[in-house]
């Protein structure tokens, strides 16, 4: 009897170990049905008119007013009220966004998946059984204390997880990774607000940045509310041309091969700006913006070529180049001083994005060339448009090498041709036979390995070069993990081209040189 005591009871205890772990790894629609209990998700979608919920947040270092709408089939509007605010919306077919300098632009590629990622999880919109998302269970990541989803978005390539708490069954975190790292999402403070759940503290965590935002208030949006999903397109009325000043301007081409020109700053000679493309913001050197006294504020997460840096914006009165003044131009404030050693002069910041953004730019790097246009009266002559699109606020255009077409980045402030992103490395196997060498590049976030080795051929604009060096990139975090689009085109391909960038009617224009066909290129 007691020998068959000890049996039963090791029985039972190896019985319950092989039973427990089933139990625990429940299947994703339960999850789902337990999560859609919890958070009453039948009253929330009720709400077809549309909630609003009103608080503070706690955004790019700054204080500032918070008010998120949205309806239960994924419109939304995300407004940051604050000295480095901006607002993200979506109206069914289009995302948008108005920048911290009042630019409008239509969200696409990463920029609109991001913003529909973080305002669906805050919004419930991704417990629609038909919704965006495509959801299993993560098996590795649930234990007895949470259930871990994936999340695919079904028309994109972004992909997520979700942890649910097991105590409560309400969504805890969201979780993806970019080319900034993983950013994590917090959800907390979970109220009853219009008879659902709602989380009233969300906090957005990148690259060892945070932005919190607190909800004071929720309830039905008024029809004015409504009707705020539409994308605004009014331009600032921080621009002013002077139309007696010729386009052209002063430029000079260093021996890395980038290409330099000489804005005033605050009416102030503060000596050469980079002219790159590939800048998602202007930028000031450190020494410069101490020197003319200005003012610093908030924080915000530079992503560069091999990862991530912590950035503060100072603040400008005045950019001029030519015929066109900006005012209140803010800046990434970044210590450029690395620079100097390379280009072999002293460098004062890098003209970006928000320059490209207000004028039509015409550059020719090999004949040290620049002239800036009102886009508002510019013609093109002799060439065709093509389509821009814009991934993490860097324009890209469709192009071919060896029979594989993608979208590539077009990026002035590199000297090479072009550079693979490490996910099309792996996805399209670049390396397999294919004969390199070990490189390396540096600049904001620090070094990052590549593999150099020779094309067939590249395709741009119509124009064929052959047997091109190009660099692979190795894995890791920072611009060359974007997986939206396949590499980046530099300096050693566009020096080939006469080129005119329009962003703010997303298209540019690749008009080939005379000396193209010394470089490589050819028309097929």
């Amino acid at each position: 009897m007691k020998w068959q005591r000890k049996s039963a009871f090791w029985l039972a205890c190896i019985f319950i170990s092989l039973v427990a772990p089933v139990a625990q790894a429940q299947s994703a629609a339960e999850a789902l049905a337990r999560v859609r209990t919890a958070v009453g998700y039948e009253r929330l979608r009720s709400h077809s008119r549309g909630v609003v919920a009103e608080g503070t947040a706690r955004f790019r270092g700054m204080d500032s007013k918070y008010t998120f709408t949205f309806t239960p089939d994924g419109r939304f509007r995300a407004e940051i009220a604050g000295p480095l605010g901006d607002v993200t919306g979506f109206n069914g077919t289009v995302g948008w966004e108005v920048d911290w300098s009042g630019m409008p632009r239509v969200l696409e590629l990463e920029d609109i998946e991001v913003a529909q990622f973080e305002a669906w999880i805050n919004s419930g919109r991704w417990l629609d059984e038909n919704g965006p998302f495509a959801i299993s269970l993560d098996a590795a990541k649930t234990d007895d204390k949470q259930v871990a989803l994936k999340l695919a978005l079904k028309k994109g390539q972004l992909e997520a997880t979700v942890f649910v708490d097991r105590a409560t069954w309400l969504p805890k975190k969201a979780a993806r990774m970019g080319a900034g790292g993983e950013e994590i999402l917090e959800l907390s403070d979970y109220r009853k607000a219009l008879g659902f759940s709602f989380p009233h503290r969300v906090t957005r965590t990148v690259g060892g940045t945070t932005n919190v935002f607190e909800i004071r208030s929720v309830a039905e949006a008024s029809r004015a509310a409504r009707s705020s999903f539409e994308p605004v397109t009014a331009r600032p009325p921080d621009t002013r041309w002077n139309q007696t000043v010729p386009p052209g301007v002063e430029a000079r081409r260093v021996r890395s091969g980038h290409l330099l020109i000489h804005p005033l700053i605050n009416g102030k000679d503060v000596g050469w700006f980079i002219l790159d493309s590939g800048a998602g913001a202007m930028v000031i050197d450190t020494k410069v913006a101490d020197r003319l006294s200005m003012p610093a504020l908030g924080e915000i997460l530079a992503v560069g070529v091999a990862g991530t840096t912590k950035a503060r914006f100072r603040q400008g009165a005045t950019f001029e180049l030519g015929p066109l003044t900006i005012k209140d131009t803010r800046y990434l404030e970044l210590d450029l001083g690395f620079l100097d050693k390379a280009f072999g002069i002293p460098i004062g910041g890098i003209c970006g994005r928000d320059f490209f953004a207000r004028a039509a730019v015409e550059i020719e790097i090999a004949n040290e060339k620049v002239a800036i246009h009102d886009p508002s009266r510019y013609r093109l002559e002799g060439a065709e448009w093509q389509e821009l699109f814009f991934s993490s606020r860097n324009p890209a255009v469709r192009a071919r090498f060896e029979n594989t077409e993608g979208l590539f980045k077009l990026d002035t402030g590199s000297d090479q041709t072009v550079s693979m992103h490490a996910p099309a490395v792996e996805r399209l196997k670049l390396l397999s036979g294919r004969e390199t060498k070990e490189s390396s590049a540096g600049g904001v976030g620090g070094a990052r390995a590549f593999r150099k080795g020779k094309l067939a051929w590249f395709e741009l604009g119509g124009y064929r070069f052959e047997a091109p060096e190009a660099e692979f990139a190795a894995p890791g975090s920072g611009a060359f993990s974007d997986i939206y689009t396949v590499g980046n085109i530099g300096a050693g391909f566009l020096k080939a081209f006469r080129i005119v960038f329009d962003y703010g009617n997303k298209r540019v224009a690749l008009m080939p040189l005379k000396a193209a066909k010394a470089a490589g290129a050819g028309a097929r």
